[in-house]
């Protein structure tokens, strides 16, 4: 059986002919470092503009032995492609972290795919998980 690890920043339904509902446990963010690279004049003012360049995957966590993520105090790597004892890890995380470059293509890391929305616009869920190759 597969573990789901979702590393998104909220619950994810994968919608089916029963939803699953997988909790956030964690978060994976791709940090970045910015410089200033100029500037523009708007309604009378200067307004300065960055640039930023992702440097590196983080998370918030690690994953156990037994499977399990556990949360850490300092920023960690995604860890390499584990199996838990019940079967193969999956991470599900945002779509900019799975294009970074560390990561992309990586077999055991999934974004949300087919979005699922309301009347407003708002997501309510997935019906398929999508690898960024």
């Amino acid at each position: 059986m597969t573990t789901l690890i979702n590393l998104t920043p909220h619950s994810i339904t994968i919608i089916g002919p029963s939803d699953i509902v997988i909790p956030s446990v964690g978060i994976a963010r791709v940090r970045t470092a910015s410089e200033p690279v100029g500037s523009l004049f708007v309604c009378g003012q200067h307004v300065l503009v960055f640039g930023s360049k992702a440097e590196r995957v983080v998370t918030d966590g690690i994953l156990s032995k037994d499977g399990e993520w556990v949360r850490q105090t300092e920023e960690c790597t995604l860890p390499e492609t584990a199996q838990s004892h019940s079967g193969q890890v999956v991470y599900i995380v945002s779509s900019v972290v799975a294009s970074h470059n560390s990561i992309r293509g990586r077999m055991d890391v999934l974004v949300p795919g087919d979005l699922v929305r309301d009347d407003s616009g708002n997501v309510t869920g997935c019906r398929t998980l999508t690898r960024i190759l």
